[in-house]
């Protein structure tokens, strides 16, 4: 097992059961080029590539990964939580159980500047509360995307049970 906790982004290291990492580094001027870091982790699959240089105007970071599934109580505890907060919150409260995958990500962040987070990923057989007054939408299939802090969930498949009874085909909801 490894642990991780870049920049003590988590209260806790995270512990992963393992990993591979191709890396390149140039001292003058500095640049760390990571070809492929490669982790696995109950049963899921990370793969990341990025940069990281020192600038004139300070650091820089280019990130980019995908991950192939996990549930969504690990990308809760994988998802730092001061990065992106209402969107991670959002999540936490509304997205019940399932599968998340084909997961993608970038990140990029200029010393100073506020950090760019993109990530889209899919979900199935979830439950997700879409209202907090409504009845949960089971069965859910569809797409999470955040892009600079907006976070856009659609429904491909889903199924309301209204309290009366008799169930509601919201396929296509937004």
């Amino acid at each position: 097992a490894t642990t991780l906790n870049p920049a003590g982004l988590y209260p806790e290291p995270l512990r992963l059961e393992g990993g591979t990492a191709d890396f390149h580094m140039e001292l003058n001027p500095f640049r760390l080029t990571l070809g492929q870091l490669h982790v696995t982790d109950r049963g899921s699959a990370l793969d990341l590539s990025g940069t990281l240089t020192a600038e004139a105007e300070g650091w820089r970071l280019a990130l980019d990964g995908t991950m192939d599934q996990l549930p969504p109580a690990r990308l809760l505890e994988l998802w730092p939580a001061t990065v992106a907060e209402k969107p991670r919150k959002w999540v936490e409260e509304n997205i019940l159980a399932g599968t998340m995958r084909d997961v993608d990500l970038a990140l990029r962040l200029d010393e100073g500047q506020k950090p760019d987070i993109y990530a889209d990923l899919e979900f199935d057989g979830a439950s997700v509360r879409y209202n907090r007054y409504l009845p949960l939408m089971t069965g859910a299939s569809g797409a999470l995307t955040l892009e600079r802090g907006r976070l856009a969930v659609t429904a491909d498949r889903g199924i309301v049970t209204a309290e009366e009874g008799g169930a509601l085909d919201i396929s296509g909801s937004s």
